[in-house]
């Protein structure tokens, strides 16, 4: 049952497990087709720490009335404010500005765009300080999809500074962690958040229910309760040029999908620095085992730099610091087109494995494992291994 790849050679898959439908298909090119896209810069560009673009004309301020100095709790009347700037239009988008300097304080609700569409949060230089208690979703920092769906929403600069007093310790994992730094779902779609630094949240940095077509780039986080990027069921997900540290489990997680539930992104470009302080759950850095039943389209995790490691998470000679498993150690669901590319995991301690797939298709290139680790264990599917050190 356990197989090892060698350059140039596959390992032939189940025909059940490996027969893929043209639903899979049109979406893995849909997938590919955006990522080219983005990469052509279609987005909003990167911002260098510490420079605050001015608004484009137009913008609408927040009112001064709402406590800028993060001294007073604004959680009702920012949404009131929210609420009353309402929707833009694709030819006329609704711009609002959050001044450089200024700390806005929720100690419940965050920001909620639930049914907005076509709103861009302009907030370069900009604090939301989230002082509320766990086990609310709602207390995100910010929030789509909670009753209705958002589209076309873009968060672009600043801080959310989130409340936990243990991050980067053994005791910031409390077992709930509803309240992230930013949390979207309901299926909401295109969604792009840039330039943001995502700092301390009970929960996860950023947690995505359902939807289609976000993008993440250009953002750093730091000091999660739980996950740093945590995706459950999401297609069209892009996350690139970040930086995730201090996380009490798992830089990224996928695992949460249930039953007929999609599954699609592409992650590149980052670093993940110190991971799983919580010391009772496996220190994975990726943790990509889906739920039973879930629908995996395409998937890659390209150009990534692994430092620092488990700072209290065990890790037994069966695991791996990437892992496309199965939940609970079970045979997971077919991932039919994986690519993983140029990863990096050789300052790492090593484990009996550097990465390892279950029942999946595609390929690995370009990767360095730690010390003398086998750099991928397999077990079906059918993954062709180039260009790594070591080989097997």
């Amino acid at each position: 049952m356990t197989t090892y790849n060698i350059p140039g050679q596959t390992i032939p898959s189940d025909p059940a497990i490996a027969t893929g439908d043209a639903a899979l298909q049109a979406e893995i090119d849909a997938l590919t087709a955006r990522v080219t896209k983005l990469e052509a810069g279609t987005t909003v560009p990167p911002v260098n720490p510490g420079t605050y673009p001015p608004p484009p004309a137009g913008y609408i301020p927040v009112p001064p009335s709402i406590d800028p100095t993060g001294k007073t709790d604004v959680s009702a009347s920012y949404q009131a404010f929210l609420a009353s700037v309402g929707s833009g239009t694709s030819a006329n988008p609704k711009v609002i500005y959050e001044a450089p300097g200024a700390t806005y304080l929720h100690t419940g609700r965050g920001a909620c765009f639930d049914g907005l569409n076509y709103v861009t949060l302009w907030r370069y230089g900009a604090t939301r300080k989230n002082s509320g208690p766990d086990g609310v979703i709602a207390n995100a920092g910010f929030t789509a999809g909670l009753s209705k769906a958002a589209s076309f929403i873009k968060i672009l600069g600043g801080q959310v500074l989130g409340p936990n007093p243990a991050s980067g310790t053994a005791n910031a994992y409390n077992g709930d962690g509803t309240s992230c730094s930013i949390w979207f779902g309901g299926g909401s779609h295109d969604i792009e958040v840039a330039s943001v630094d995502l700092v301390n949240p009970y929960g996860h940095l950023v947690y995505i229910q359902s939807g289609t077509n976000y993008n993440l780039h250009d953002w750093t986080g730091e000091g999660a309760g739980l996950m740093g990027l945590a995706l459950r069921s999401a297609t069209g997900f892009v996350s690139q040029r970040f930086t995730i540290t201090d996380t009490a489990v798992s830089p990224f997680d996928v695992e949460d999908a249930v039953a007929g539930e999609l599954i699609s992104f592409a992650v590149s470009d980052f670093t993940f620095n110190r991971w799983g302080w919580y010391p009772k759950l496996t220190a994975h850095a990726i943790q990509g085992d889906g739920g039973t039943g879930a629908k995996w389209g395409a998937c890659s995790v390209v150009r990534g730099t692994f430092t620092g490691g488990s700072q209290g998470g065990p890790m037994g000679p069966t695991d791996a610091w990437v892992s496309f498993w199965g939940p609970g150690n079970v045979p997971g669901d077919a991932k039919p087109n994986l690519t993983l590319a140029s990863l990096d995991l050789s300052a790492l301690p090593q484990p009996g494995w550097a990465m390892r797939t279950m029942n999946a298709t595609g390929t690995l290139s370009n990767s360095k494992a730690p010390g003398a680790s086998t750099i991928l264990h397999v077990q079906g599917g059918s993954m062709v291994l180039s260009g790594n050190v070591p080989a097997v």
